[in-house]
């Protein structure tokens, strides 16, 4: 019966810290910041700023690319089809690029 009991325990300890064994510390790889805009425009500045800003605050590189064309769709699409597991990020306006009612 104290075999079962000290048995018990042991296992009940190993599984109280079995999560922070295998937590890790977020983010453990590089971001890539994906702006599907040309670049040096407003929002490709306030882009690079805020990976600036996210670099220094995650303490890990925050990798910005510009994929222009497509009205948005080329970068937007490279993020929705990025590899799993990775930290792919898109950031856009809310302003239209193309169509009639960016020409107005």
């Amino acid at each position: 019966m104290m075999k079962r009991l000290s048995i018990l325990f042991v296992l009940a300890s190993l599984l109280s810290i079995a999560p922070q064994l295998s937590a890790q510390i977020y983010p453990v790889q590089p971001i890539n910041l994906v702006l599907p805009l040309a670049p040096g425009n407003a929002d490709d500045v306030a882009g690079r700023t805020m990976a600036e800003e996210m670099s220094k605050l995650l303490k890990v590189p925050v990798v910005v690319q510009n994929k222009p064309g497509g009205g948005l769709t080329i970068g937007t699409d490279l993020v929705a089809k990025a590899k799993k597991g990775g930290y792919s990020i898109c950031l856009t306006g809310n302003t239209p690029r193309s169509g009639k009612a960016a020409a107005q």
